[in-house]
């Protein structure tokens, strides 16, 4: 697949996964290393890495425990700013070394001017990111001292913005004046039809407000994507995506699962049970084993690349599609290493439904050392090693790394 003339993958690609619950913002030399090592080890040719922006220190947002200064630091925002700038620099450097490409994933904001956080909003609203207006200096000044490097690919201008905001209670049924922000005029979407539409509109707008800014201070004219969790979403991307990259999680054990529980009081559930192939072979989990697994995958990934191709169209042409991020929708489907691993090849090299078949490039969001979710995502364990389902992946691209 070409963008521009050049290859947007090699075989693969792959991401350094952001530890969660931690804000610090980057790997550091040593994760940076293992993980380029280890790529390349793969055969992938690119990295896909999150940057979390600071906001100013002189922003209302700002909690300075989040980040490297000390609250009484009267250059906190020069610390924290420099420190990030730093790593990514670093990570860079570590990158072209190995014949490796970078696309940051610019992250930490959520809309224009308000943030979806406790604080400010009903207290199930638990979001650790601020709005773009507190973080639009810092986010400048990186892009400016990290666009000149050879190896910086692309930008993400956020991970899964619209489904993050979703999940986490940032889309109002009816917003307010708060979520409508203070942006004038105010920001509606064409053909807005609910309260809703206006509130996905707020983060509509910090998300094209950060890809204007990208395109202000990075003279190079870097690639831009969004990476999307959902179909439905994607299609608010179009216009500042250079190509999209959609991320899938499908799991067939979470549908078999919600059918059987919506049926346990029935005294046919039994009955509903043997439908579906039998019990599963471990206690109350179906394994990526299990026959029924094999055979929905495959079929349920081609559906949802069907769908996220046609929204990623526009008039007639659709934009290079590479998928961001793959493998189970939740971390309790994945039972082992080696259930890991078998849900990988499903995913990848299913000659009915694998990405391969499909004719797809593919990034991983699941190149960490510090993962929480250890076996259940990375690749990588703690101590550095390729996991089962590394070798998968090697093997879909070429390579035979020791201890595969």
């Amino acid at each position: 697949m070409l963008l521009n003339g050049r290859r947007i993958y090699k075989e693969g690609e792959t991401s350094a996964m952001f530890p969660p619950l931690i804000l610090l913002a980057m790997v550091d030399i040593t994760q940076m290393t293992v993980i380029a090592s280890q790529a390349v080890a793969l055969n992938l040719g690119y990295v896909r890495i999150p940057l979390v922006i600071p906001p100013d220190a002189t922003n209302s947002e700002m909690v300075a425990a989040e980040w490297y200064a000390s609250p009484t630091d009267s250059q906190a925002n020069k610390t924290n700013i420099n420190a990030v700038i730093g790593a990514a620099q670093s990570a860079l450097k570590i990158a072209s070394a190995n014949g490796l490409k970078v696309i940051f994933v610019l992250d930490g904001y959520t809309e224009y001017d308000t943030a979806c956080a406790a604080s400010m909003k009903p207290s199930n609203r638990k979001f650790w990111k601020k709005s773009f207006d507190a973080v639009k200096v810092n986010a400048a000044a990186i892009v400016r001292a990290l666009s000149s490097y050879s190896a910086l690919y692309a930008w993400d201008i956020m991970n899964e913005p619209l489904w993050n905001a979703s999940a986490y209670g940032c889309l109002d049924v009816s917003p307010n004046n708060f979520d409508r922000g203070t942006q004038q005029p105010m920001l509606s979407l064409i053909y807005a039809r609910t309260a809703a539409d206006q509130s996905i509109a707020e983060v509509v707008e910090a998300v094209h407000a950060m890809y204007n800014l990208v395109r202000e201070n990075d003279s190079y004219n870097h690639p831009t994507t969004v990476g999307e969790g959902q179909a439905p979403y994607m299609h608010y991307w179009n216009d500042i995506s250079s190509f999209a990259s959609p991320h899938i999680y499908v799991s067939a054990q979470g549908i078999i699962d919600a059918q059987i529980q919506a049926n346990t009081a029935n005294k046919h559930a039994r009955q509903q049970i043997l439908q579906f192939g039998g019990a599963p072979l471990a206690a109350n989990k179906w394994a990526v084993a299990d026959a029924l697994i094999q055979t929905q995958v495959p079929g349920i990934l081609a559906a949802t690349v069907a769908e996220m191709k046609s929204e990623i169209t526009t008039s007639g042409v659709q934009l290079p599609l590479v998928v961001g991020e793959y493998g189970a929708d939740y971390p309790e489907v994945v039972l082992t290493q080696a259930d890991q691993a078998a849900y990988y090849s499903l995913f990848l090299s299913n000659p009915s439904g694998g990405l391969q078949a499909l004719g797809l490039g593919n990034m991983l969001w699941d190149l960490s050392t510090g993962n929480q979710a250890g076996e259940n995502f990375s690749l990588i364990g703690p101590s550095g090693t390729l996991l089962p389902a590394a070798c998968v992946v090697a093997k879909t691209h070429g390579a035979t790394p020791s201890g595969c």
